[in-house]
C-alpha cells in the first residue's frame, strides 16, 4: 500500500524528533530546532512543554494561516510572523487588528508594488521597500519622488548597470554597487573614472581567482578577497604567500 508524501514526512519528523526527547542530556539548540523546517506543528504542540523559541518559530513555514486561526492564543511574534514565507496581503488585511511589522512586511515577496499603491494609508517602510524584490526600475522611475533607499536600491538585484548608466544624477551607493552581481570586471575597466570601491570589488561574487591572477595591477583587497565565496580553501593553501585574512 504506497503512504503519501505527507505522511511519511510527517513519519520521518516523528522518528526524527524523538531522537531529541530520547537524549535530554544533549545541550540542544531550541533557537535552530524552532526554526527547522522538519519540525511539525504536531510535534510542537505534543511538546509544548518544551523550550520553543516563539521568535524563530513564528517566522518557520510550518505555520500557516490555519495553525494560527486554530492557536490563537500561543505566545505570536508578530514581528517575526511578518516575516514568515506563508503570510499573504489577503491574510493581513483580514487580521489588521494584529500588531503586524510593516517595516518586515514592506520587504516581504508577497508583497507587490501593485499592493503598495493600492494601499497608500499604510505606513510602509520605503528603506525595507526598496529592497523588496518585487520592485522593478520601472516601479521607482514613475514614482521617484517617493524617499527610496537609495543604499538599499544599489544592492537590488533588479538594478543593472545600464539603469546606472541612464541615470548619472541618481545618489547611487558605489560601495554597495561594487559588491553588485551585475557589475562585472568587464564594467569596471570600461568604466575607470567611476568612483568603484576595490575593498567591495574584491568581495563580488563575479570576482574569481583567475580574475585576481590575470589582473595583478589592480589593488585588490585580499581582506575583502578572503570573504569572497570564490576563494576555497583550496586555493589558500596553494598560494600561502598572499596577505590572505
Amino acid at each position: 500500500m504506497s503512504i503519501s508524501y505527507e505522511k511519511a514526512f510527517a513519519k520521518w519528523s516523528e522518528h526524527w524528533f524523538q531522537f531529541i526527547l530520547n537524549h535530554p542530556e544533549k545541550d540542544w539548540n531550541w533557537i535552530e530546532l524552532s526554526a527547522n523546517p522538519n519540525i511539525t506543528w504536531e510535534i510542537v504542540k505534543k511538546n509544548i512543554n518544551k523550550p520553543w523559541s516563539w521568535y524563530t518559530l513564528s517566522m518557520n513555514p510550518i505555520v500557516t494561516l490555519e495553525v494560527l486561526q486554530q492557536n490563537p492564543d500561543m505566545p505570536w511574534r508578530w514581528y517575526y510572523l511578518s516575516l514568515n514565507p506563508n503570510i499573504t496581503f489577503d491574510i493581513i488585511q483580514k487580521n489588521l487588528d494584529k500588531p503586524w511589522s510593516w517595516c518586515q512586511l514592506s520587504k516581504h515577496p508577497n508583497i507587490t508594488w501593485e499592493i503598495v499603491e493600492k494601499n497608500p494609508h499604510i505606513s510602509w517602510n520605503w528603506s525595507e521597500l526598496s529592497l523588496n524584490p518585487n520592485i522593478k526600475w520601472e516601479n521607482i522611475e514613475k514614482n521617484i519622488d517617493k524617499p527610496w533607499s537609495w543604499i538599499s536600491l544599489s544592492k537590488h538585484p533588479n538594478i543593472t548597470w545600464e539603469v546606472v548608466q541612464q541615470n548619472p544624477d541618481i545618489p547611487w551607493s558605489w560601495f554597495c554597487l561594487s559588491k553588485h552581481p551585475n557589475i562585472t570586471l568587464e564594467i569596471i575597466k570600461k568604466n575607470p573614472h567611476r568612483p568603484w570601491v576595490w575593498s567591495c570589488l574584491s568581495e563580488n561574487p563575479n570576482i574569481t581567482w583567475e580574475v585576481v591572477q590575470q589582473n595583478p595591477d589592480i589593488p585588490w583587497s585580499w581582506n575583502s578577497l578572503s570573504q569572497n565565496p570564490n576563494i576555497t580553501w583550496d586555493i589558500i593553501q596553494k598560494n600561502p604567500d598572499n596577505h590572505w585574512n
